[in-house]
């Protein structure tokens, strides 16, 4: 099994925890400030818990296509708005970041969330993140 999660608190500490069932990889943000990852082991040293390399080069393209989004000139602001347009995103087509059955994969989004750990509070949705109706939780503070 591959895990990866992402802890992150108010302070705005951030760490990416990569896993397989017997070993662990963290890494902080990038340059950018930015923790980016898709389905796929980007740690070199995880790479070889990688169990569908043939896989791993499409959401690979997913990752490359965030990355290029978040390095445009005038990119999008990294805030909840942002990150969800960023979600919704189709420009790397067959490998788009929102993925719909039929757009050369039968694979699909089926849940999005965006998470907010400064102010509290979550958006999040069922399907895919360009036409899904958006859910708001917020933490009591």
């Amino acid at each position: 099994s591959a895990y990866n999660t992402v802890f992150a608190d108010s302070a705005g500490r951030a760490v990416n925890v990569e896993a397989s069932a017997t070993d662990c990889e963290c890494s902080g943000p990038d340059e950018r400030g930015a923790i980016v990852h898709t389905n796929h082991y980007v740690s070199a040293r995880m790479a070889a818990y990688e169990d569908d390399p043939g896989y791993a080069v499409h959401s690979a393209r997913r990752r490359d296509r965030v990355l290029e989004l978040l390095d445009r000139p005038g990119a999008l602001p990294v805030d909840e708005r942002g990150l969800r347009a960023i979600l919704s995103d189709h420009g790397s087509e067959p490998d788009a970041i929102c993925r719909h059955p039929g757009l050369g994969t039968e694979v699909k989004t089926v849940f999005w969330c965006v998470a907010d750990v400064t102010e509290g509070r979550i958006g999040y949705g069922r399907g895919n993140p360009c036409h899904s109706l958006e859910q708001r939780y917020a933490f009591a503070g």
